[in-house]
């Protein structure tokens, strides 16, 4: 058994009717211009690439991270920009020719029912 190591290249070329139509390359594509039949042929080669090694099996995604939005709003322009996470704000106001500054704007208190 030979050891595994990582692929640095690799490639794959589709042949119709000894007519080489395209060649695909870990860091190249190249092929003439498709007719529908040889799009088909293409489709036809994956599914028989599919068949030889089976589908890769599916790993559920991650569900997303929870996280709060706060709204932040320039202290020069009033521009207000809504950001999920402190990380995604710089202090600097986004707009041209702005030179405020922003900063959190407070949450407004819960509205009691009625009118």
């Amino acid at each position: 058994m030979t050891p595994q190591t990582r692929t640095a290249h690799w490639a794959v070329t589709v042949w119709r009717n000894g007519d080489s139509i395209l060649t695909m390359e870990s860091n190249c594509l190249s092929g003439r211009d498709l007719s529908p039949d040889d799009e088909e042929t293409i489709r036809d080669c994956g599914r028989h690439l599919l068949a030889f090694v089976g589908a890769a099996p599916r790993v559920p995604a991650a569900p997303p991270p929870t996280c709060s939005t706060k709204v932040y709003r320039c202290n020069h322009c009033g521009h207000e920009t809504n950001v999920t996470t402190e990380s995604h704000i710089t202090m600097w106001c986004d707009r041209t020719n702005c030179r405020g500054t922003r900063w959190p704007v407070p949450a407004a208190p819960p509205q009691e029912g009625g009118e």
